[in-house]
């Protein structure tokens, strides 16, 4: 007699015996060293090879797509992961949906395009090549595909299968830009050229291991895009003022100032942005249970992993302050000085960014109040465009860089109001590190100890 099984069976073999938020952070963490690597490797020979102002054309190519993307993701991301943390649909009919959806918003992305491009090619887009800015734009939805899968894996707590993925788009990309920057210089078509082959493939392989995890039939409910829609429509609502500004800042930077400028500030906020990523194998490893346990238990588990990484920022954002100028000459040459004052201003910033990604998860999927987010959101949407229309005009680099900063920082201190975290015992609790967290830490050191010792007495 056949067997039948239920989603929600199929869906337990898929997240039964995961491993804990600890060991899922020291793979992911050590997962996202290699494949940060590999990406400053990248970095670098993307810079040393375009110079400021081809670098900065390739940046402002990349982040009209990302742009796009933010506009129009409808909070999909997050509902994807709420929904297969909390086993409310299969993990196929999830992974059908975030298809459909993807190439929706592809579509509306090159419409919105097409009947805006003689405005932004006066302004934002200005003196950037039309012909690379239309493939950016193809490219939305094998890039949106890829962050919807990211949180299908998230939610079903794949965190092993989700580094892999890293690692090989790490390795492809490095690969690409030493063929086609350093063998055979084709400059900026050259690094379009490995980020449209990097999606392909990437979306290759997802969308097979997807269909293997989940099985290979193509489910759809209307239900789950009603659902979708419902909570991410809110979760976008709440995120929307906050993409719009913050990503807003290399346009208007290239408004004002043009590629060159963009160029040397895309180095260091790459470099920054990359480097907060290493926390985010934290965040990756905890949203399941952020989200799945009770209140009162989520909120001390946000507590304590702030604590963790606000510390681990701090120092790393001394380190950079103390040797930054040196590592930036070391990498990227004498054409980058400039963005030394830029690296060590957006470091500051990179701690703030480590807190407010952990009371966002709380608030949105912990709580079910994306509206606390809308709040923080919209108010940094006002803040921002008084900052970079301010600063970014007279200061160019400098006034984009603690425009960034000003907000990061605005945003904590709304989130610690509006959760009710602004006593002091509330602040000492979320950002001084305890006793026992030390006590954890050294627990963990020699457990880690013992279990190589012993591999190697078996060795």
């Amino acid at each position: 007699m056949a067997q039948i099984i239920s989603p929600a069976s199929e869906q337990s073999k898929t997240v039964s015996r995961k491993p804990s938020i600890f060991a899922n952070t020291v793979i992911g963490f050590s997962t996202d060293i290699v494949t940060h690597t590999l990406a400053f490797a990248s970095s670098i020979i993307m810079a040393r090879s375009l110079g400021p102002a081809s670098r900065g054309m390739y940046a402002i190519i990349v982040m009209l797509n990302q742009y796009l993307i933010s506009l129009l993701i409808m909070g999909m991301g997050s509902a994807a992961e709420m929904q297969l943390a909390k086993k409310e649909y299969s993990l196929s009919e999830v992974h059908s949906f975030a298809i459909c959806f993807s190439l929706v918003v592809g579509g509306v992305a090159m419409g919105l395009f097409l009947a805006l491009r003689a405005l932004l090619f006066q302004s934002f887009l200005r003196n950037i090549n039309p012909s690379f800015c239309f493939v950016s734009v193809l490219l939305v939805p094998l890039v949106l595909y890829s962050i919807m899968t990211n949180k299908i894996l998230i939610g079903i707590n794949e965190i092993p299968l989700l580094n892999v993925f890293k690692f090989i788009r790490g390795i492809s990309d490095l690969i690409g830009l030493i063929c086609l920057l350093l063998i055979v210089p084709m400059g900026v078509k050259g690094a379009l050229t490995v980020w449209v082959i990097s999606m392909v493939l990437m979306a290759l392989i997802q969308s097979w291991w997807l269909f293997k995890l989940g099985g290979r039939q193509f489910g759809f409910k209307w239900r789950l895009v009603k659902e979708s829609l419902s909570f991410g429509g809110k979760v976008h609502l709440a995120f929307l003022p906050a993409v719009a500004i913050i990503q807003l800042d290399t346009f208007v930077l290239n408004y004002f100032h043009g590629a060159m400028q963009v160029g040397l500030y895309a180095v260091v906020s790459n470099a920054v942005t990359r480097i907060s990523f290493l926390f985010s194998s934290v965040l990756t490893a905890a949203q399941a249970k952020i989200i799945g346990r009770p209140q009162a238990s989520s909120e001390q588990l946000v507590r304590g992993l702030i604590r963790h990484s606000v510390f681990a920022a701090g120092v790393i954002s001394l380190f950079l302050f103390v040797v930054g100028r040196y590592l930036i000459l070391l990498f990227y040459g004498k054409a980058f000085a400039p963005s030394v004052a830029p690296l060590v201003i957006l470091s500051i910033g990179m701690i703030a960014g480590t807190v407010t990604n952990f009371m966002n998860i709380y608030a949105v999927g912990q709580l079910k109040r994306p509206g606390l987010s809308a709040i923080i959101n919209w108010g940094s949407f006002f803040l921002g465009g008084l900052l970079y229309f301010t600063l970014i005009p007279r200061f160019g680099l400098l006034g984009t860089a603690w425009a960034s900063v000003v907000i990061s920082f605005a945003k904590v201190a709304g989130y610690l109001w509006l959760l009710g975290w602004f006593s002091l015992s509330s602040i000492s609790e979320i950002f001084v590190l305890r006793t026992d967290d030390l006590t954890f830490w050294k627990q963990k050191v020699v457990s880690l100890r013992e279990r190589f010792a012993a591999k190697a007495v078996r060795g």
